[in-house]
């Protein structure tokens, strides 16, 4: 069927004609119907936020599943079980002042973000069976067959761009996991990227694998004195993205008792403190506040604690006010008092485990089926090009690599659980009373005064230069 002219496709054409100029004074003048349109191109800190605002719809409209489908051109966000049609996210989208719910309001946001701040053609796709095509500068629509769940595609390149070496695609298509995995490992819809649980509290980027070892995960017990926001159901065993053996390879990884018991039970949570090895130099391990809205973390306070631990709190910004874009906090004293009760409550919990010793809980299993998969693979292609000798030289050689790697695992392991070390839950307690919660005025001259005393920026301290 021959394309038609959509509304989404007339509201792009009326941006045209949305602001006006004073040509005596040189002002300009931005219609007010058209204002939160504009807004959607230049209100996000990020331009991949967009992602982030399809999560948030997601879990605001009740899905009960969000998959991600990577290609090598496209990506597509499947919304199952979502309600909306047509018509609804038409009116959510030009009716602005009439919005109907607010999963539908931060669709609408991330559909505008996506047309306006980025070149990044897509599709959009209703379940009753209609298509709307943006092409990076008009809109069309056409008949399809109906769908069981709305879903967007977004292809990687600008209309009419080409990539011979594949690099720009992937560098795209990264960046869409790693948004998710790095803002999103909170929501309490599963979502799943490529057969990789994105939903695990786990892949937090300060206490999560593979850069850290979690040894210990409490939900801190506040009596409702903050809002609460609603976990994930996280899994006995989980795949981490990785670099390692013979390709890049998704690691699996098994949670013990320990760190399982508040871990894996989901549910509504006040605060959720997550500690873990670091893993990194001393200077660098950090105690994070995590503020999540809509089952995406919206904002980190970070200190250093200057330990071997590091720890990440997450709990809700519910109650708190954000910036325009939503994704940043304001400063304010309401902040800081969350962040100071969140931790004392911490202190409390970790004063009534004195003495006790923590290990590492979280430890990798060494993944056979990818293993043996490249393996197959490399074997074909030396025995494709080489013949016989190509056959023993991949087969001696890839053996070789995978034994050396699962040998080497297997050590790992088996040092971790016999000689790892281990940590005391008072020792933690008194490096933590040394955090001070204080309003950025104050850090800034705080810094100050230590460059003034040691001869040395707040920025080598942090992150180890000289």
């Amino acid at each position: 069927m021959a394309e038609e002219t959509t509304g989404l496709g007339a509201w792009v054409d009326g941006q045209k004609a949305a602001g006006t100029t004073d040509s005596k004074e040189q002002s300009f003048t931005l219609d007010a119907s058209k204002a939160w349109s504009k807004l959607g191109e230049f209100q996000l800190p990020r331009k991949e936020f967009w992602i982030l605002l399809l999560v948030q719809a997601a879990v605001e409209a009740g899905c009960s599943k969000l998959e991600v489908a990577q290609g090598r051109t496209k990506t597509s966000f499947r919304f199952i079980d979502s309600s909306w049609t047509s018509d609804a996210v038409h009116g959510a989208l030009f009716e602005l002042e009439k919005r109907q719910t607010q999963g539908l309001g931060l669709l609408a946001s991330g559909l505008r973000a996506l047309a306006l701040g980025t070149k990044h053609p897509f599709t959009v796709r209703y379940p009753e069976g209609f298509q709307e095509q943006w092409d990076g500068s008009a809109m069309g629509g056409r008949s399809s067959a109906p769908e069981g769940s709305f879903e967007i595609t977004v292809t990687h390149l600008p209309q009419g761009q080409r990539d011979l070496t594949g690099f720009k695609l992937a560098a795209v298509r990264a960046e869409i996991g790693r948004t998710l995995t790095k803002y999103c490992f909170c929501s309490p819809v599963p979502i799943v990227c490529d057969k990789l649980s994105v939903s695990e509290l786990l892949h937090d980027p300060n206490c999560g694998v593979p850069r850290a070892r979690p040894i210990l995960c409490r939900r801190l017990p506040l009596s409702d004195l903050i809002p609460a926001f609603v976990l994930p159901k996280n899994r006995p065993q989980f795949r981490a993205r990785m670099h390692g053996y013979l390709l890049n390879q998704d690691s699996e990884w098994h949670v013990d008792e320990v760190l399982g018991e508040d871990l894996l039970r989901g549910g509504e949570a006040e605060a959720v403190a997550i500690v873990a090895y670091g893993g990194s130099e001393l200077r660098k391990n950090e105690l994070h506040f995590a503020f999540v809205r809509s089952g995406v973390v919206i904002h980190r306070e970070s200190h250093s604690l200057w330990y071997p631990l590091a720890v990440t709190i997450l709990l809700s910004a519910g109650g708190l006010q954000a910036d325009l874009s939503g994704f940043r906090l304001v400063e304010s004293e309401d902040v800081r008092a969350r962040c100071r009760l969140v931790l004392d409550a911490l202190l409390a919990l970790l004063d009534s485990e004195e003495g006790v010793e923590m290990s590492a809980s979280a430890v990798p299993l060494y993944p056979k089926q990818p293993v043996a998969a490249s393996l197959a693979a490399y074997v074909a292609v030396g025995t494709l090009t080489g013949g016989t000798i190509g056959f023993l030289m991949t087969t001696v050689h890839g053996v070789g690599i995978a034994g050396a790697h699962g040998f080497g695992h297997w050590s790992e392991q088996n040092a971790i659980r016999c000689f790892g070390k281990k940590f005391s839950t008072t020792e933690l307690a008194d490096k933590l009373r040394e955090v001070r919660v204080e309003p950025a005025e104050e850090k800034q001259r705080t810094v100050r005064q230590r460059r003034g005393r040691r001869d040395r920026s707040w920025e080598s301290e942090r992150w180890g230069g000289r």
